[in-house]
């Protein structure tokens, strides 16, 4: 299972039609408030989320995952045109970045990167 978060219904629609498709149910929200509550109640395989969003950004949404010994292992994957590789901040919480617009197989290939991998 994977939770998703995006406050664009667009892109949420799409992110969320790429992974059904690709076999996962998924629990798409629309911001990272809704998606920590998913987090903790679902505890996913992975999480696919946005960086800027209102209540709570995708940063701040990777941090408080991090922060929770329960919930530190779960690969927080970035979907953003707003953020670059090397941002200080986010390289040391996200698992893997995926930049806008992106095709599915971008997608999805960075997504079976990170549940691949050690711990994913």
């Amino acid at each position: 299972m994977l939770v998703t978060a995006d406050d664009d219904d667009e892109v949420r629609t799409v992110i969320q039609r790429i992974l059904q498709g690709a076999g996962h149910t998924v629990i798409a929200t629309t911001d990272g408030a809704q998606a920590w509550a998913a987090v903790r109640e679902h505890r996913p395989d992975a999480v696919v989320t946005d960086v800027s969003m209102p209540q709570m950004s995708g940063v701040e949404l990777c941090e408080a995952i991090r922060a929770d010994p329960h919930l530190a292992h779960i690969p927080v994957v970035a979907v953003s045109g707003s953020i670059g590789a090397h941002d200080v901040r986010s390289d040391a919480c996200f698992t893997a970045f995926v930049a806008k617009p992106f095709t599915s197989e971008e997608l999805l290939a960075r997504l079976d990167s990170v549940l691949a991998a050690p711990g994913g």
